[in-house]
């Protein structure tokens, strides 16, 4: 496959933001991206986000999610127009993009090492 026409990807680094005793699994946050992104692009637009979750702490509340390029600022304003995950009061902050895996986590860590006093 040409460079030109594989898939150009984006990684996008997000807090689960609520109440303090909503504890969510991955599976619950997994589901509710889901369902959150097949309402807003329907089935054909799904297809072609290419998303997927990367991973998520149940500790931290944040996570790293994988999509299309040219689609980013869509991908995240399908999380401002939905409400509550799993039935409890709490929403999907998107914190920062980028073209790397490595460049989130290296932020990540940077935020928690200038948290600690």
């Amino acid at each position: 496959m040409k460079p030109t026409m594989r898939f150009k990807q984006r990684y996008i680094l997000f807090e689960v933001n609520g109440n303090e005793n909503a504890s969510l699994t991955e599976k619950e946050v997994r589901d509710f991206i889901f369902e959150s992104l097949l309402s807003f692009f329907g089935e054909e637009g799904f297809a072609r986000l290419a998303f997927k979750l990367i991973s998520y702490d149940n500790n931290k509340k944040r996570g790293i999610l994988r999509c299309e390029r040219s689609i980013v600022g869509q991908f995240i304003a399908s999380f401002a127009l939905c409400g509550g995950i799993g039935g409890k009061n709490a929403r999907i902050e998107c914190l920062q993009t980028s073209g790397t895996i490595r460049k989130l986590a290296s932020e990540v860590k940077k935020a928690s090492s200038q948290a600690k006093p």
